[in-house]
């Protein structure tokens, strides 16, 4: 009787130090997840918004060599029109809507943030990206562009 009281004591010890591990485990997890990283939009849906259909005749090469940047010593502003997990993704969507600008975007990889970005040329003044971000918000697949500043 002694020994499974003993017995039965250690077990219920073993499984309450477990439980609180596990608990402690699960908040580190969350608190790293939901620390001092900023959310990320990831525009990962390429939906062609003129046709509900991503059917495509016939591929075409469409990527596009970066733009060079002008000199770090200024600032420039660009609209960034998606982000995206993998190359193929981004060049999907630049195949599915390139028709819809008027000028020529281009694909970079993102190294902070680990993606694909699909940009505009930079302009040299915020009003200028602002009203090109403007008209990019009244066609659907850009409503959610947005204006990267680089000095």
């Amino acid at each position: 009787m002694k020994n499974s009281i003993k017995t039965f004591s250690i077990l219920i010890a073993l499984i309450f130090l477990y439980a609180c591990s596990a608990s402690e485990e699960s908040s580190n997890n969350e608190s790293n997840s939901s620390g001092d990283e900023s959310e990320i939009y990831v525009f990962d849906d390429v939906t062609d918004y003129e046709e509900d259909t991503l059917v495509v005749e016939e591929e075409e090469d469409v990527k596009q060599v970066t733009p060079p940047l002008p000199p770090v010593a200024e600032t420039y502003y660009i609209v960034q029109i998606g982000a995206f997990t993998t190359e193929a993704r981004a060049e999907r969507f630049l195949l599915l809507n390139k028709d819809k600008l008027n000028v020529v975007p281009h694909i970079q990889y993102n190294e902070e943030n680990n993606l694909y970005v699909v940009q505009l040329p930079p302009y040299k003044t915020r009003s200028d990206a602002e009203n090109m971000r403007n008209q990019l918000w009244k066609i659907e697949a850009f409503k959610d562009a947005f204006i990267v500043i680089k000095d």
